[in-house]
């Protein structure tokens, strides 16, 4: 059984070298953590704005804003739109979906932020060439002590990343309203 396992993470390893994922994170400041963030993974991240951005082949881009409204709630939004490539529209003329909530949303996305280990992230550069029509993202987080947290990438992506991306969309789903387009 032990052989057995061994050959599935060979062939991991083989299949995403053969396929070009590179996604590199670097220890920007040489202290043996990310961007000299400590944090346990599973433990909640105090943040006061976090975006991921995703664009594609398409005109539009999609992006979350995670915002601390400054007294222990939080604002979740989801826009979709041409904000950065048309001088006319406005971001938020693109918010498809918010959710303005108290400390227990705050609470959840704070956790969220740990149990995806976004500390990290900080300095993660992705690219994968063999992808053509692919997805492109850039996460940034402001966090509470002061610290940020920047990665981005081209087909490829840090560990847990689609996690927060869905449950960030399942957090909209549960306590956000949808918005009616104005573009």
């Amino acid at each position: 059984m032990g052989e057995f396992i061994v050959s599935l993470a060979v062939a991991a390893l083989v299949v995403g070298t053969a396929f070009g994922c590179t996604g590199k994170t670097v220890d920007t400041e040489g202290s043996g953590n990310m961007g000299g963030i400590t944090q346990t993974q599973g433990e909640k991240i105090d943040f006061d704005v976090v975006t991921l951005r995703e664009s594609g082949m398409v005109a539009e881009e999609s992006m979350y804003e995670l915002k601390s409204d400054g007294k222990g709630g939080v604002i979740i939004s989801q826009y979709l739109g041409r904000w950065r490539f048309d001088d006319t529209v406005a971001l938020e003329d693109c918010v498809i979906r918010r959710a303005v909530g108290g400390a227990e949303l705050y609470e959840k996305a704070a956790k969220l932020l740990g149990e995806c280990n976004i500390s990290d992230w900080s300095g993660f550069t992705g690219y994968n060439p063999n992808v053509l029509d692919g997805i492109s993202f850039t996460f940034e987080a402001k966090l509470s002590d002061g610290k940020t947290v920047y990665a981005s990438g081209s087909n490829a992506f840090p560990e847990n990343y689609h996690k927060l991306n869905s449950d960030i969309y399942t957090l909209l789903e549960e306590y956000g309203e949808e918005i009616p387009r104005k573009q």
